[in-house]
């Protein structure tokens, strides 16, 4: 799996990183099934939140924002989604 994540801070840091997941890494759970309809359906983003953010602002009260996208997948249907989360 290929990902992109986009990071940005409110102090107008921003950074854009491409990840190769090997596919041994990726739990066997993350179908496209997975994301939608069921309770525990965040699980591939849950997975993929340890690739947000560049180590930026770790220590301050900066705003952030950070975009992670599906590049590269074993299932077609994954490519192209993308999952957002920010705060300050």
């Amino acid at each position: 799996m290929k990902i992109s994540s986009v990071s940005s801070y409110s102090d107008g840091h921003e950074s854009t990183i491409e990840y190769l997941i090997n596919d041994a890494d990726v739990p066997a759970w993350i179908r496209r099934d997975d994301l939608w309809g069921a309770p525990d359906g965040d699980e591939l983003w849950e997975f993929l939140c340890q690739y947000m953010g560049d180590g930026h602002g770790e220590d301050s009260s900066l705003g952030w924002y950070y975009l992670i996208t599906i590049l590269e997948a074993a299932d077609p249907e994954l490519v192209g989604l993308s999952h957002e989360n920010a705060g300050n």
